[in-house]
């Protein structure tokens, strides 16, 4: 994380203080953790890791789900009174360029992700960043419009 940082200046209230490792610049190290306890759900992975999952959701036959648990995946939800949200089962919907497309985000302390699967278009995206905050929407649409046709 940068070393003068909100997140550095606060973290350290809030973060073991032995996940800090030594500055490398105008950056300070933070040593591999693995969450361990029930207020952790994410993933650790790579990009390359990540994109797996879209790959294959896209592909016609899924090594992850079946038919009906894909189109599951892909049905938008409702609340009580009936009125549709933007979330499926398991992705929150959006939309760009004309374009619908499912995500999913992540993130923690200076990084985070979203991937993204664009069905109509057998396409999908994935990307990491190091900081606690990336505006994903405006930034992977305008890099995902170069390959999702409108």
């Amino acid at each position: 994380m940068k070393k003068w940082s909100f997140m550095n200046l606060f973290g350290r209230f809030l973060i073991d203080g032995s996940v800090f490792g030594n500055a490398e610049g105008s950056w300070l190290h933070i040593k591999n953790v693995y969450p361990n306890g029930p207020s952790f759900g994410g993933a650790n992975g790579s990009t390359r890791g990540f994109s797996r999952i879209p790959q294959d959701l896209l592909s016609k036959n899924s090594k992850l789900l079946g038919a009906s648990a894909k189109r599951l995946l892909y049905s938008q939800q409702k609340v009580k009174s009936g009125k549709k949200i933007d979330m499926t089962s398991g992705w929150h919907i959006g939309q760009s360029n004309n374009s619908i497309y499912y995500y999913k985000e992540g993130g923690g302390a200076d990084f985070c992700s979203e991937m993204r699967i664009y069905p109509e278009s057998g396409l999908a995206s994935v990307l990491m960043t190091n900081r606690t905050s990336f505006n994903f929407k405006r930034n992977l649409s305008k890099l995902d419009e170069n390959f999702v046709a409108n």
